[in-house]
């Protein structure tokens, strides 16, 4: 193909560097002599044109030679690029680079030497070189391929040829590659590229395919080259020294071929129009992108995309939206009660004015420092969730912090309305907190599961709350996990929501199970049990029985359910619960403002406050009742009224309420102590067989308790009346000793020594049903309770050998239950561990100076057992186990406090995991704003829209199964009204052809009759039919079901037909 023949032009094949080119390089303004033209200043120029040389014909041929074109132009002109000294000189006259094609090398012919041939091996010298090195075919950057035919002669001498017993001499390697020079390693690339050494052999690797094979440089030296230029932004001349190539080939390889800087304004707006597309994307301050549109044509303006992408839609009020100037949609987010900021323009003036200039500093503020408002909103919903406030309160909470602060931009870009607080609080705060939660347990290894279940009274269902108890930072957590609603309480019911609560944890770490005392949750527990074994091998879940609090508070109930004291104290209260009238009564008639307290049902032993507020009102009490019943006061009509006025008949009533007091108080040493997060299951056993033995000592012969173990205790027999003390002598407390006195000393008391000794056995018999119920369902029973005595550091002190007996019997029961990862040889290394423990380091002054009750048990053995990790780590699982329900039973009150109306189920859950993070962290100020938590804050909106979608769906789904399954009963009647004419039909016409054929036989009258009656037969016959025909239509509802119902049509007409023929 023949170039051009303009003489502007360079004739080198390729090259396309031409005098307009030049004259606009000329005319462009000089970056070094500002404001002068390159073509005024002293710059050398960019390059020069030169002429062939017609006068001098060897000069002309050589040149021709050198350009290799088939049809040379008349004019010819060479810019100087081709030549070495950048212009025809004496010494390179001719152009000799950048020719489009690779000249051939010369050949030199080879001088035959006598050479000397040995059996061991061949020398091959020749004059020049030693070794001949074969250059690999390469390809030119010019379209046609051009070789010597004297060098692709006899090209089989290329081949290797390998000789036995020949030397040759090794030629040294060449790098043909800049890159594998300069990038040594991370470090190079990471100066050079900005990206590890990795990262850039898979870019080269992905692009290898796409190299030009035009292109003699290899495609690692281009990425290089490319990555250089953005990202030191070098000078071609650099490049060209670095990479050993001229300066023009780093421009047209670090520079687009194709410019558009120097195109009609109005041909770059047409290319735009025809040749690209636009996405709408919205971004959150913090980078999150929020909202992608579909593809809109080159044309489309940004207002049209907006309005029809579906991102108004997305819009709630007191939102902000920041746009460019292009985005002129400020009256169609007005209408959605949204704020936009898009930056001032200048218009018509050289610059913008002061006030234009201070809200474009506060939209950088907010683009830069979008995460102080994120923050700001994140608190705020903190402080929002955990002080119970309704969602309501947030309504216009923005304008107020506007007005409040006007000078802060963070009020400014403050959003946080109703709707806005509701789903960061469910989608943002409470879901990041669950999954940082999950995270924190599946690392921490075994765990223990807490669950209680109570009612919520806003949705009306049971409220199951699970808790979960693991090791964190040195020390036993216990936190709320999550809830589950269900109706019926079963067992069955509760171990398949118990599982889909914790679905996300590891059930094989899974230690134990803390619960209280109904006998549906040992079901629970058994269900597990054989699950967890199926599932694992044959493992068991360690246990230690139901919540030991829990069974003080039923221990109570059974003892003093006989006088019926929790109906006197319930009914001292109601009386005036919610009655002005009878209060005011009250207080004229005793001048007294105390009333009675509220009765606790499940907490028996907590009522000490109300039985002593009883005693304290019961003199201001009768006085009411007198004045009652003498008609000074309006009669209170009701049942609570009328159980008080039986109890003041009781004379014993106050010394009952005095027992009731001093059984009571012997329990809340106990649940004082208790009633807490941390592991103090090594000090229950002790504790408990005191109460016991505080108990016993009341009825109790004394001969009969010396040195009782706690095991003893629980298997000791009550029922046996030879045991006990004399009614005379049992122990029933001052209170109600003082309380008889007084009854025995009033003038004209009635009562005599029998009734009082009635009053003694009764305590005796509730003092023995107390305490039978505590032995009954105390975790003093099981032996794994009593055993773990041995990790207090008194009791290591005191009896390291006991100790020591009982670790061991420990650890054989998790070897027995496979909760031992490592079995019997790890067992071995735990008691010898322990053994070491309890003979050196429990022989200091901390173990002997522990207080369980002023220092955690965890943290201290942490500390104390650094040395020893195998036995600190089977330390930790036993401390881990539950020793009462108190954590799940205060999230009890918290429930109550977070319950409003309409609240659903998966808010509560979301409220009550903000409420025990902020616990954890002291408060809303030490809950830590990470990134990955301001994260799931700005995405809370995405995942409540996602969420309202899926809502959508299932109501479409289950609308649509309503009416599929309506569809069908409908189908169903049809095919059944069908199916009874077509019986209906054969019956007739039956009938019809039987007195038809009578007729037959028949004469005169008879025949007469019967031809009546077959004729009337078939006539209702026919009506039928009629009918059938009828039924044949399908009703508007069942056109969806028509392929359904085809062959019953079609059956039906066949039958139709069969009996119009038959007629």
């Amino acid at each position: 193909m023949a170039l051009k023949s303009s003489g502007t032009t360079c004739a080198v094949r390729g090259c396309t560097y031409n005098r307009t080119k030049l004259n606009n390089w000329l005319k462009s303004e000089c970056f070094d002599h500002k404001p002068k033209k390159k073509g005024e200043c002293s710059c050398p120029k960019w390059y020069s044109f030169h002429r062939l040389p017609i006068d001098d014909d060897e000069k002309k041929r050589s040149w021709l030679k050198n350009l290799n074109l088939k049809y040379p132009p008349k004019c010819c002109y060479v810019c100087s690029f081709h030549f070495v000294d950048k212009a025809p000189t004496e010494e390179n006259p001719n152009p000799t680079l950048y020719l489009g094609y690779e000249m051939p090398p010369e050949r030199k012919r080879q001088r035959v030497v006598r050479m000397s041939v040995d059996n061991s091996e061949v020398e091959v010298a020749t004059t020049d070189q030693a070794v001949m090195v074969f250059e690999p075919r390469t390809f030119k950057d010019a379209q046609t391929q051009w070789m010597d035919p004297a060098v692709e002669d006899h090209t089989y001498s290329k081949g290797s040829i390998i000789v036995p017993h020949m030397t040759i001499t090794p030629t040294p390697e060449i790098s043909l590659s800049i890159a594998e020079d300069t990038l040594k390693g991370d470090k190079d690339c990471l100066l050079y590229t900005g990206i590890p050494l990795l990262v850039f052999t898979t870019l080269v690797s992905c692009l290898q395919g796409f190299a030009p094979q035009s292109s003699t440089m290899p495609a690692q030296d281009q990425v290089l080259l490319t990555l250089m230029k953005l990202r030191h932004n070098f000078v071609a001349a650099d490049l060209a020294r670095r990479f050993k190539r001229s300066a023009s080939q780093m421009f047209l390889l670090s520079t687009p071929r194709t410019s558009f800087h120097g195109c009609p304004v109005t041909q770059l707006k047409q290319l735009c129009q025809s040749n690209t597309v636009k996405y709408l994307v919205a971004i959150a301050p913090s980078g999150m992108i929020m909202f992608i549109s579909e593809a809109f044509g080159g044309k489309c303006s940004d207002r049209y995309i907006t309005q029809n992408s579906g991102f108004l839609d997305c819009l709630r009020p007191d939102d902000v939206v920041m746009g460019d100037r292009g985005f002129t949609i400020r009256d169609l987010v007005e209408e959605r009660r949204v704020r936009l900021v898009i930056p001032a323009f200048t218009r018509k003036h050289s610059q913008l004015t002061n006030e234009q200039v201070t809200q474009m500093r506060r939209i950088v503020v907010i683009v830069l420092g979008g995460n102080a408002t994120l923050r700001a909103e994140a608190l705020w919903c903190l402080n929002t969730a955990t002080k119970h406030q309704s969602l309501n309160s947030n309504q216009g909470i923005g304008e107020l912090f506007r007005a409040m602060f006007p000078d802060s931009d963070i009020a400014k870009s403050f959003t946080c309305g109703k709707d806005k607080a509701g789903y960061i609080i469910r989608f943002g705060l409470g879901a990041y907190f669950k999954k940082e939660l999950t995270r924190t347990i599946c690392q921490a290894g075994p765990f223990v599961l807490m669950f209680d279940e109570s009612l919520n009274h806003s949705t009306k269902k049971k409220q199951l709350d699970v808790h979960v108890r693991f090791w964190e930072d040195g020390e036993v957590r216990s936190r709320y996990f999550g809830s589950q609603f269900l109706g019926h309480g079963r067992a069955e019911d509760l171990l398949h929501n118990v599982k889909e609560c914790v679905a996300q944890l590891n059930f094989r770490d899974l230690l134990s199970v803390g619960m209280d005392g109904p006998n549906v949750n040992f079901k629970f527990l058994e269900l597990l049990q054989g699950e967890h074994a199926e599932l694992y091998d044959g493992g068991k879940i360690i246990s230690v029985g139901s919540c030991g609090l829990h069974t003080l508070h039923n221990a109570m109930k059974a003892g003093f359910i006989m006088w019926q004291l929790d109906k006197l104290l319930r009914a001292l209260h109601y009386v005036f619960h919610n009655v002005p009238a009878r209060r005011a009564d009250y207080t004229t008639v005793t001048g007294s403002s105390s009333f009675p307290l509220a009765f606790c049902g499940h907490r028996w032993v907590e009522n000490v406050p109300v039985a002593e507020r009883a005693i304290e009102v019961w003199p201001a009490l009768q006085l009411y009742v007198n004045a009652a019943e003498k008609k000074k006061i309006a009669t209170p009509s009701t049942a609570s009224y009328d159980t008080l006025v039986a109890a003041l008949k009781d004379p014993f009533i106050l010394a009952k309420l005095h027992f009731f007091l001093a059984v009571a108080r012997s329990f809340n040493p106990f649940l004082t102590k208790f009633q807490t997060d941390e592991p103090v299951l090594p000090f229950l056993a002790r504790e408990l067989s005191e109460l016991l033995m505080s108990l016993l000592r009341r009825f109790v012969q004394r001969d009969l308790l010396q040195d009782l173990t706690p095991l003893q205790l629980i298997k000791k027999d009550l029922t046996d009346g030879k045991n006990w003390l004399s009614p005379k002598t049992v122990d029933i407390g001052l209170g109600a000793e003082t309380a008889i006195k007084e009854l025995l000393s009033k003038p004209g008391c009635k009562v005599g020594e029998l009734s009082v000794l009635v009053f003694r056995k009764e305590c005796l018999q509730g003092l023995v049903k107390v305490v039978v119920k505590l032995q009954d369902k105390s975790p003093l029973k099981y032996p794994l309770v009593r055993q773990v005595e041995c990790l207090d550091p008194r009791k290591m002190q005191r009896e390291p050998d006991w100790c020591v007996s009982q670790m061991k019997r420990i650890v054989q029961e998790f070897i027995h239950c496979k909760q031992l990862a490592g079995g019997i040889p790890a067992g071995d290394v735990i008691i010898q561990q322990f053994t070491s423990l309890v003979s050196q380091e429990a022989r200091g002054k901390d173990f002997r100076s522990f207080q369980p009750w002023k220092q955690r048990l965890d943290v201290f053995l942490h500390t104390a057992l650094s040395t020893h990790t195998d036995l600190l780590k089977f330390i930790q699982s036993l401390l881990l186990l539950s020793h009462g329900q108190a954590t799940v039973e205060r999230g009890f009150s918290i429930n109550k406090e977070v319950e409003t109306c309409n609240l659903l189920e998966e808010s509560l859950e979301s409220l009550r995991l903000i409420c025990d993070k902020v616990s954890s962290c002291g408060g809303v100020l030490h809950v830590p704003l990470t990134k990955d938590l301001l994260a799931s804050v700005a995405s809370a909106r995405s995942q409540y829209r996602l969420h309202l979608e899926q809502e959508r769906k299932k109501r479409e789904s289950a609308a649509h199964t309503l009416k599929r399954k309506a569809a069908e009963e409908e189908l169903g009647e049809l095919r059944r009204q069908r199916k009874v004419l077509q019986e209906v039909c054969v019956m007739l016409e039956c009938d019809a052809n039987k007195f038809a054929e009578e007729a037959e036989g028949k004469a005169g009258s008879k025949m007469a009759e019967l031809i009546t009656k077959s004729n009337s037969l078939r006539r209702r016959c026919k009506e039928k039919k009629e009918e059938l025909i009828l039924s044949q239509t399908v009703p508007i509802s069942l056109v969806p079901k028509m392929d359904k119902i085809l062959q019953i049509c079609a059956a039906l007409v066949n039958l139709r037909g069969d009996l119009i023929s038959s007629k």
